[in-house]
């Protein structure tokens, strides 16, 4: 339904660890399109993909990065993802933040040895280069970020870092940690483009929070971007 319905879309689909684009859609690509598939078959290969994130794994601890592997898995695509002409929307989940500050080595507490010891790119730097892949438009680019809300505090986990909410059952304050670098670039985008939704409103609201932004931010973005030509 957004812009009046009738759109055409793409989706990809990574990881939080440079696992580029994940699954196939029609015509080999690793990317589902809507003038190539129905909206059942995006659906289930939408499904597939994302399952299967739950086990690519991999990623050292600390150092999960969802905005930073999107960021490179478009910069380094040959496979034609990105359209001129199409609003580019960067949907980001994670109870993590990307290379999250209290993850780094150097923050401190009982944990400190064991930390991520990848420097992570400024926030700026990642949405400078998001920007120039939707030829230096910021209009063209819009982020839906669920993570953890940096301004609530639930606790701290054993190795002293802040947790937005604490979980039950998990032994220590870590079900959702701060994630201000995510909130950062979404607070960056242009007009209405940006949204955010605190992930610790649980795993039933994540659906609706996303559908929130779709129907009012990107909606609105949609409808306001004049692609070239």
């Amino acid at each position: 339904s957004l812009n009046c319905g009738g759109i055409e879309y793409r989706i990809g689909v990574t990881n939080d660890n440079d696992g580029g684009f994940i699954g196939f859609g029609a015509m080999g690509h690793p990317w589902f399109d809507s003038g190539e598939m129905t909206a059942q078959e995006i659906a289930t290969a939408f499904t597939s993909a994302a399952s299967s994130v739950l086990g690519a794994g991999g990623t050292a601890i600390g150092c999960e990065h969802v905005l930073s592997s999107s960021e490179a898995t478009l910069a380094l695509d040959t496979t034609g993802f990105l359209r001129t002409d199409a609003l580019l929307v960067l949907v980001l989940v994670t109870d993590v933040d990307d290379y999250g500050y209290y993850d780094q080595m150097g923050f401190g507490g009982p944990c400190d040895g064991f930390l991520c010891t990848e420097t992570p790119q400024p926030v700026d730097a990642l949405y400078d280069n998001l920007v120039t892949l939707k030829s230096g438009d910021p209009e063209g680019l819009a982020a839906i970020v669920v993570a953890g809300d940096p301004d609530i505090t639930e606790g701290l986990n054993t190795c002293q870092q802040p947790a937005t909410c604490c979980g039950v059952g998990l032994g220590e304050c870590a079900q959702a940690h701060h994630a201000p670098r995510l909130y950062e670039f979404a607070g960056m985008q242009a007009g209405t483009n940006g949204y955010t939704g605190n992930i610790c409103d649980g795993a039933a609201q994540i659906p609706l929070l996303i559908q929130d932004a779709l129907t009012n931010n990107i909606d609105l973005a949609c409808q306001t971007y004049e692609p070239p030509g």
